[in-house]
């Protein structure tokens, strides 16, 4: 038997257009029209999710509420990272609305001000670096670049906080052996390579030989020498100096002030879908 209240349940209430068309999309996994995306509201359950501690550090929360109000989206975590975060706009768009209240401290005064931003100004928006034209020359190579997917980003933020979090370990010990700094460092060189290699779409030898293996890249991330390497990070910073997303003027409310400053929205899941009271 068909549930009669299925008529009734959340629709979407307004769609986007992903930025990148899905043009880096190896595996398939976006919708077949990029240009049309329907975006319905949370639910409650959604919310709750976003409050979970756990969920919100490994990256789980975001794809939970991605798969619930964006189902065109089979593989979210595969999502470049500026299609993933118009999405997140999106999502807060479509359960609280365009408005969205904001904290910021005027770089003139330190004074702290709460104010209210319109969405549809971000939304509407975002723009792709040009990874296609990005090339690097590193120990003779020719180095590729791509954009990092969602999965991949998320992986770079929880070896951040789990590195943090162990080197407060050890710093309090009576006493830390070097075997304990020399464990964290090469954990930290490992990872350092996998996010470098997270934009790296190929490299070719001089040959003429293409490598896209994910394991032969980081390997050779982890035996240039550090000067070469730069030239990638260089390259890799440049691009996301590119991803563009709209500055707000901000008026301090500091009467004796009343500067005017530019603040970004920060893509913060603890506090991207809470509302002000």
């Amino acid at each position: 038997m068909t549930n009669p209240l299925t008529k009734y349940y959340r629709k979407p209430v307004m769609s986007i257009a992903l930025p990148s068309s899905g043009r880096w999309d190896p595996n398939g996994v976006y919708p077949a029209d990029t240009n049309d995306v329907p975006i319905m509201p949370m639910t409650a359950m959604d919310e709750i999710v976003l409050k979970t501690p756990d969920a919100l550090l490994n990256g789980k929360a975001t794809l939970d509420v991605f798969k619930s109000c964006c189902p065109s989206i089979a593989e979210p975590g595969e999502l470049i990272g500026i299609d993933a975060d118009k999405l997140l706009v999106a999502v807060r768009i479509a359960s609280y609305g365009h408005n969205m209240d904001i904290t910021t401290q005027c770089p003139h005064c330190n004074e702290i001000n709460e104010s209210t931003v319109d969405l549809r100004t971000v939304i509407d928006n975002f723009v792709v670096p040009s990874y296609d034209a990005a090339e690097a020359i590193v120990s003779g190579c020719t180095v590729k670049f791509r954009p990092s997917t969602y999965n991949e980003n998320s992986e770079v933020q929880q070896n951040r906080f789990y590195y943090e979090k162990t080197l407060q370990q050890i710093s309090k010990l009576d006493d830390p052996t070097p075997e304990h700094y020399d464990s964290l460092t090469k954990m930290i060189n490992s990872a350092l390579a996998r996010s470098i290699s997270n934009n790296i779409k190929s490299i070719t030898t001089p040959n003429g030989e293409e490598v896209t293996n994910r394991d032969f890249i980081i390997e050779f991330v982890t035996n240039v020498s550090k000067d070469e390497l730069e030239k990638v990070a260089n390259v890799t910073k440049s691009l996301q100096d590119q991803a563009f997303v709209p500055a707000f003027l901000i008026e301090c409310q500091n009467e004796k002030c009343r500067k005017e400053s530019k603040a970004k929205i920060t893509f913060d899941l603890s506090n991207f879908f809470v509302k002000r009271s």
